[in-house]
């Protein structure tokens, strides 16, 4: 949506509509609220890839004081922390001002509060998409940091306030009004660490919008047995977009009503009791059922480094038996243990002390090929000199026999030097049997 040029919003109550159609329009669910525990400037609660938005909106001719951005800072801090916070002002009618903040606001927000984020109307739709980037990101405010002493204290203080945790067993009890029954409901969440806030929104039938993870809860309150105080409820509750945990807590005493469990249209709203009401969030919310980025860096680690840098061969047992290293003569694979070449007697030199791990399973076996058809080539030979004694001694009879093998004698001993790995070949191999060159014709 292209920004409205429209800046004159009359009326405070005209600028919260104006900037809730400006977000609606945007992707981001947004929802004018009326808060009824003590106004502290949440004006409107806004979803945004499943993540809670509290706005205050600011349409004042003057810079916002230090006492606003306290009392929306202990509004905020109700729902428990992170959550993304916005005070949204009125570009036009602060223009003249170098800041939207006054001097003992900028200092305290700088100070105690600089997560809440300050933008204009004109700003507001880029603030949010920036921070809240993707489904599973972490609240992401950038170069806005917290003061480490101020974190560590809010968190005390968040334990100093839930220091005493109230055990409630809800006993069966006809409750005096809707007031009585809503009072309750609050009290039993609060008491189990699930942050409450009351509503009565203009346009919306959710009595309480709960916290529990960074999770928001829809609540709505059903002290009767009248199924007609359930309609317009489905519309409220899409209103702030899907995968939102949505509860109708209906009072023990008419939950057995048929006509109420026989209510179709709300399915996807779980209907339960005051009594399961605590359990069924805390399970339908625990960590393991939401993803959460975690951003892990990837790397070696210092001891990695140290050990790779100054790495001297020796004949230790962290060597793996399969980590062996290449002679630079005649590129033969030797054991990790020996010192000296096997195929060349060339010794090991300090460029060879980084082992190397390659995929050598073919010239190993090659290897191992040429090593056990050794000893039979070393039998061939002498059985060649046998047979030539004979020749000496005059045995005619043998001659061609003897022209044969010496044929044979003469092509064993022909061997030719790979120019690529230089392993020695026989004289029949065309192709080397280590690294797969082809003979030329020209290689003697």
């Amino acid at each position: 949506m292209s920004l409205s040029k429209q800046t004159d919003y009359g009326t405070g109550h005209n600028f919260e509509e104006f900037i809730e159609e400006l977000l609606n329009q945007n992707g981001i669910h947004a929802n004018v609220v009326s808060y009824k525990q003590g106004d502290n400037g949440i004006d409107i609660i806004a979803t945004f890839n499943r993540q809670i938005i509290l706005i205050q909106c600011k349409n004042t001719g003057k810079p916002i004081d230090a006492n606003i951005i306290k009392n929306f800072q202990a509004s905020v801090y109700r729902f428990g922390e992170p959550i993304l916070s916005i005070i949204v002002y009125n570009s036009e009618k602060l223009k003249n001002y170098n800041c939207p903040l006054t001097k003992s606001a900028r200092l305290w927000w700088k100070a105690v509060c600089p997560e809440i984020q300050i933008a204009s109307e004109k700003m507001i739709v880029t603030c949010i998409q920036k921070i809240l980037q993707s489904e599973e990101s972490e609240l992401n405010f950038e170069s806005l940091k917290l003061d480490s002493e101020s974190e560590e204290l809010s968190e005390l203080e968040q334990e100093q306030l839930y220091s005493v945790e109230k055990s409630h067993s809800v006993k069966p009890t006809c409750y005096k009004s809707d007031d009585d029954f809503k009072f309750q409901i609050e009290n039993l969440l609060s008491g189990n660490r699930i942050l409450v806030n009351s509503f009565n929104s203009r346009k919306d039938k959710i009595d309480i919008i709960a916290t529990f993870n960074r999770q928001i809860i829809l609540i709505h309150l059903s002290n009767s047995s009248d199924v007609n105080t359930f309609k317009g409820l489905q519309t409220s509750v899409y209103r702030f977009g899907e995968g939102i945990l949505s509860i109708i807590v209906q009072n023990s005493e008419n939950f057995n009503n048929p006509s109420i469990k026989n209510e179709r249209s709300y399915r996807k709203i779980k209907i339960i009791t005051e009594k399961k009401i605590v359990n069924y969030i805390k399970n339908s919310l625990t960590k393991k059922n939401f993803k959460k980025t975690s951003h892990k860096k990837y790397g070696l680690s210092a001891n990695a480094i140290e050990r790779r840098d100054n790495d001297v061969w020796s004949c230790s047992k962290q060597i793996s038996d399969k980590v062996s290293w290449i002679c630079p003569e005649c590129t033969y694979i030797n054991n990790p243990l020996m010192p000296d070449c096997e195929m060349c007697s060339t010794a090991r030199t300090a460029k060879n002390n980084f082992i190397e791990e390659i995929n050598t399973i073919n010239q190993l076996e090659n290897q191992d090929y040429i090593s056990t058809a050794r000893p039979a080539k070393n039998r061939f030979i002498e059985e060649i000199n046998t047979m030539n004694q004979l020749v000496n001694q005059d045995y005619s009879f043998l001659e061609p026999m003897v022209a044969k093998i010496s044929k044979n004698k003469n092509l064993c001993l022909e061997q030719w030097d790979c120019p690529d790995c230089t392993l020695i070949n026989e004289s029949d191999v065309v192709m080397c049997i280590a690294c797969g060159y082809i003979k030329d014709n020209s290689i003697k």
